[in-house]
């Protein structure tokens, strides 16, 4: 703190696969950052990255701009869609706050390109999980001290039928809501209402609906479109 002061801190839960960690401190008089709704945010805005790069350098803020939203990026054997941004990232930075123009936390940095491609350095590549995609996952952790996965209980990909663009069901997995409501080929074209065109469009409202919740399925099965309600259930504890 910029009075010098320290706080320990407890670990009330994490979420390894999206680098995610809420930590409880017994302190009064701290003002907390306000979250923005990162859906709102547009290639071009101006942000700023707060952190600790190099691990000592405390509270070092980097300035830049969304290059690209929902950016989709395989990273440690896994497939991320975060923000892309031009601040300054460095080690160190990881885990700290992404700030828009109002002041507000609008995503968590975790991670940028980096390295040479012939003559080329890369530069400018950063990483960063929208806040509004992480809401879901505190919330739940600050609840239960642990991470959740809402989820259908299906195998699938992105594919294209008839012109339209949605999820292709490959597999059901037993013992799942999914396995007696869901069969191989159904084509999901929308979830809830909103078209689905990516495994990222499906995955966000899956999120937001949270364990226990119901996703109304639009589905194109042998040519004919049907709606399948799916009660969610966390893959996590499976």
């Amino acid at each position: 703190l910029p009075d010098g002061l320290m706080y320990e801190a407890r670990l009330v839960g994490y979420d390894e696969e999206f680098d995610l960690a809420v930590l409880k401190a017994d302190a009064r008089g701290l003002t907390p950052a306000p979250l923005s709704d990162s859906d709102r945010l547009k290639v071009g805005d101006t942000i700023y990255a707060i952190g600790n790069p190099m691990g000592h350098l405390l509270g070092s803020m980097t300035e830049g701009i969304i290059s690209s939203l929902a950016r989709q990026v395989d990273f440690d054997e896994r497939t991320m869609t975060p923000i892309q941004i031009s601040a300054s990232l460095n080690s160190g930075n990881s885990g700290g706050a992404l700030i828009d123009t109002r002041g507000q936390v609008a995503g968590i940095t975790v991670a940028k390109y980096t390295g040479v491609q012939g003559d080329t350095v890369l530069e400018g590549l950063g990483l960063a999980i929208p806040i509004t995609d992480m809401l879901p996952f505190i919330n739940h952790i600050i609840h239960t001290g642990a991470s959740c996965r809402p989820s259908l209980g299906i195998m699938c990909y992105e594919a294209q039928q008839g012109g339209r663009r949605g999820i292709l069901v490959d597999e059901t997995t037993p013992d799942t809501p999914a396995e007696d409501l869901l069969r191989k080929g159904d084509f999901i074209v929308a979830a809830n209402g909103t078209p689905i065109n990516r495994l990222y469009d499906l995955s966000r409202i899956l999120y937001a609906t949270g364990v226990g919740g119901q996703v109304e399925l639009t589905v194109i099965r042998h040519q004919n479109e049907i709606t399948v309600t799916i009660t969610l259930y966390d893959r996590l504890t499976q």
